[in-house]
């Protein structure tokens, strides 16, 4: 599997997602299929937002660490972005209660994703008998 096929949607939305405001605090918009449905600030660098999306059943947290100087650096400067996804079972807060995520990137200029990929999603997309809600996570991501 193509990881530049599974992740250019998901990175697409964050490009788009991530807009500052006067104030210089984040403000996740929603775009490309996916619909904000809230946003927390864990701590100055985490940020959990829970969105809802046609491919997906429920609603999806997708945890975002930004680099310390991303809200004082230039507007045009640009983020290599890093994916993390959990196993199975698991999901997005893994890699910040488990993995400890902040001791790792959080002095690194990279912005670091970690999607939801359900318990047994395998980030692909799959169909449960009897059931009509979708399961498209590679579609999703």
């Amino acid at each position: 599997m193509n990881c530049h096929c599974l992740f250019f949607g998901l990175s697409l939305v964050l490009i788009t997602l991530v807009n500052y405001t006067i104030s210089n605090t984040l403000n996740f918009i929603s775009g490309f299929g996916l619909t904000v449905y809230s946003i927390s600030q864990l701590d100055k660098q985490l940020y959990e937002i829970v969105v809802l999306s046609d491919e997906v059943r429920g609603e999806q947290k997708i945890r975002i660490l930004i680099p310390s100087d991303y809200t004082t650096s230039d507007d045009n400067r640009h983020y290599p972005v890093l994916y993390l996804l959990h196993g199975s079972p698991g999901g997005s807060e893994d890699w910040t209660t488990q993995g400890k995520v902040q001791n790792i990137c959080s002095n690194v200029s990279l912005i670091t994703v970690m999607p939801n990929g359900d318990s047994f999603g395998w980030y692909t997309n799959w169909i449960i008998p009897g059931n009509s809600t979708p399961q498209n996570w590679r579609t999703y991501h």
